[in-house]
Order: C-alpha cells, then sequence, then structure tokens
C-alpha cells in the first residue's frame, strides 16, 4: 500500500460511520427510535465500505460516489437518531458534506484529501467529539445484541 493512499485513506478513517467492531451489530424490532437507530447501522456497516477500497482513491467518480454514499447513510441516520444523538449525527453528517464540497472543488482528486483545507475539517474538534459521543451510544445501544 502506498505512504500517499495510507495518507488518504487516514483522513477518510476520521469519517468512519462508527467503529469497526460492529460490523456484526444487529439491532432488532425497530419499533423504537433506538432500535431504528441500530437498524441503519447494521445495515450500513453489513455492506463494504468503498473507501476502504484503494481504486476509490485513484478514481473521481468512484471516490464521488463512495462520499455520496457515506453522506446518504448519515442522512439515513439523522432520520431516525434518537434525540441524545441527534446533534452528533447531524455533525458528522455535515462535516462529511463539508469534505465532499471540499474536494468536489477539487475535482475528487485524491491527493485534495492532504491538503489543508480538508485536514482542517476532518481534525474540527466538534466533529470529532461528535464522532466519539456516536462510538459510545452504538456501543452501548447495539453493541448488547451482537451476533457471537
Amino acid at each position: 500500500m502506498s505512504v500517499r493512499y495510507e495518507a488518504v485513506v487516514s483522513r477518510f478513517h476520521c469519517l468512519g460511520l462508527v467503529a469497526t467492531f460492529l460490523l456484526l451489530v444487529a439491532c432488532g424490532g425497530g419499533a423504537t427510535p433506538t432500535t431504528r437507530f441500530c437498524d441503519v447501522v447494521y445495515r450500513v456497516e453489513a455492506t463494504a465500505d468503498p473507501l476502504t477500497r484503494p481504486e476509490v482513491f485513484a478514481t473521481p467518480a468512484l471516490l464521488e460516489a463512495a462520499l455520496n454514499l457515506r453522506v446518504n447513510a448519515y442522512t439515513d441516520l439523522s432520520n431516525v437518531a434518537p434525540a441524545e444523538v441527534q446533534s452528533d449525527v447531524l455533525t458528522v453528517r455535515n462535516g462529511i458534506v463539508a469534505v465532499t464540497q471540499e474536494l468536489r472543488a477539487a475535482g475528487f482528486v485524491s491527493e485534495a484529501a492532504n491538503s489543508p483545507s480538508v485536514a482542517a475539517l476532518v481534525k474540527n474538534s466538534q466533529l470529532t467529539t461528535a464522532q466519539a459521543s456516536l462510538r459510545r451510544f452504538t456501543q452501548k445501544a447495539c453493541a448488547p445484541n451482537v451476533s457471537q
């Protein structure tokens, strides 16, 4: 794996949906905001994340599509998020939208992911705090139902 690819992946890793350990999360029912939230987390985590594939960063159209999928996932989460994490979901979604817009302005070339402006967006303290909050909430609310 090239150093440049690893740097780009590192930037996007910060925008990950939830911690990797949630790949097998399976919340049931969908009757409450929390279970609906877990259902979306499970659906998203059960699909392959295109941002983990090197070819995505080499092809502007694939990078754009991958980021649009990430925005759509957080839009889906924001539609069902319980009140206690609604603002965190929106903060992360808005952060991803901002990164997507920055990369769109640069033509979705992977080198733009290493720009100071993208780095500033990804390292934003509100974004990192919201991501941490979502990881804690998801672990607490959804992880008890992990298949073993």
